[in-house]
């Protein structure tokens, strides 16, 4: 059975502790169900709009699922953890659910217009490979809270 989460981002996390917690979080989600992980390359010439649109085109192309997009930006709406995970277990059942988390210039309008929920993770400003790895562990959290694993003990 396929995984019903999606994270697609632009570019990879290259290495060190961030790409260690990657793929810590990326195994206990698959124990927990799955969770696709996609790449799309980081556009290279342009103008930062022109890369943050050919980016964005890019996320939106390598969508597997088509049921729910999330768009990670800072203004989208906050949950707390208990808030995400009650979303997120609400919405499991609408063809899988893809998360997009753009590059360093950001994401075009167009993710946000196609997106049915914006995400913000708070109101800093986060690396994508950071921001990749909060929202890792807490579809994490949510899923262990749901089998009543003890990571999720608050």
């Amino acid at each position: 059975m396929a995984a019903w989460l999606e994270v697609i981002t632009v570019g990879k996390t290259r290495r060190g502790p961030l790409l260690e917690l990657e793929q810590d979080y990326l195994r206990r989600i698959e124990r927990l169900g799955g969770c696709a992980r996609r790449t799309v390359p980081a556009a290279k010439k342009g103008s930062a709009a022109q890369r943050r649109s050919a980016e964005s085109a890019a996320l939106l192309e390598g969508r597997r699922h088509r049921g729910l997009t999330v768009a990670l930006d800072a203004s989208g709406r906050c949950f707390d953890s208990a808030a995400f995970r009650r979303w997120l277990l609400k919405v499991r059942g609408r063809g899988g659910v893809s998360f997009l988390i753009g590059g360093p210039d950001g994401l075009a309008a167009s993710v946000l217009e196609a997106a049915d929920l914006a995400l913000s993770l708070g109101p800093m400003t986060l690396p994508h490979e950071m921001a990749l790895v909060v929202l890792l562990e807490q579809l994490y959290r949510a899923l262990a809270d749901e089998q009543g694993h003890p990571y999720a003990r608050h």
